[in-house]
């Protein structure tokens, strides 16, 4: 990152190893990001490509993984998973408070997905997934089942079971061939690519530390 000319300390770019900062009087930026001398509390909005897996660590095995696509000088952590066959919004972060208001089901955030299955969802279907559907570790009820004229079926869901709507669909005869998320609470993935990531706004980490939902 030095030697890319992405540091900054005191307003004038280094590019030399081993440049001594005085915490207490010197600024020091990254991309134009002011790095305090205190703890960084950081949240990354992610475009989850297809093939990459929602973790911290790689192998050759497990091949790429979503913290790859950030080159931040900080640890950040998926705060939920998508796996390697699905795309969409992931939110990476370091602080452990945020991810779990994030991940935990009683703090009750939405989850927003566009799930293409192999065929038709009868309204029959459609009609039992909104009553609810139980699986081997428990019911799950979505807040939303929506097909749409495109095909493809709207869910919301506040779960973070393992492949919890793979398994759903699956329990009524479907099989997901592509499952894509726009949304967390009030997270849009709007318009950001695949493959690329933005910062979030205080409003936005504001509306994760709180139950709301859209």
């Amino acid at each position: 990152m030095i030697a890319r000319g992405r540091v900054k300390v005191n307003g004038k770019t280094i590019r030399e190893m081993g440049v001594q900062v005085d915490p207490d009087q010197d600024v020091v930026e990254v991309d134009g990001h002011e790095v305090p001398a205190e703890e960084v509390v950081l949240a990354i909005a992610v475009h989850k490509p297809l093939g990459i897996v929602s973790t911290c660590r790689t192998s050759r095995e497990r091949g790429a993984a979503i913290t790859d696509l950030v080159d931040l000088p900080y640890r950040l952590y998926p705060a939920g998973r998508l796996d390697r066959n699905s795309t969409g919004l992931v939110i990476l972060t370091n602080d452990g408070d945020l991810a779990l208001r994030v991940t935990h089901p009683r703090f009750g955030k939405e989850k927003e997905y566009l799930v293409r299955l192999d065929k038709s969802l009868s309204d029959s279907d459609v009609d039992g997934l909104r009553k609810g559907i139980e699986l081997d570790d428990g019911l799950v009820r979505p807040f939303v089942i929506q097909p749409l004229s495109d095909g493809t079926v709207q869910v919301v869901i506040a779960e973070g079971r393992k492949r919890i709507i793979r398994r759903m669909f699956k329990a009524v005869g479907y099989r997901v061939r592509s499952l894509h998320r726009i949304r967390i609470g009030n997270i849009l993935l709007g318009n950001l690519a695949s493959g690329d990531w933005r910062y979030l706004t205080d409003a936005e980490i504001h509306t994760l530390r709180t139950n709301i939902n859209p």
